[in-house]
């Protein structure tokens, strides 16, 4: 992505954290662990 001209990509329901802090470098979003997202399929679905 960065050859894309890319700043910065967001990777979603990482499942271990040290994988992309090694491979790339990647970092944590503070308060990031809360997905805006979360409860839109459950409100789609009642």
């Amino acid at each position: 992505m960065k050859e894309m001209g890319f700043a910065y990509a967001i990777i979603g329901g990482v499942g271990t954290e040290d994988y992309y802090k090694k491979a790339i470098g990647a970092s944590i979003i503070e308060g990031s662990e809360v997905s805006i997202y979360e409860n839109l399929l459950r409100k789609n679905h009642e």
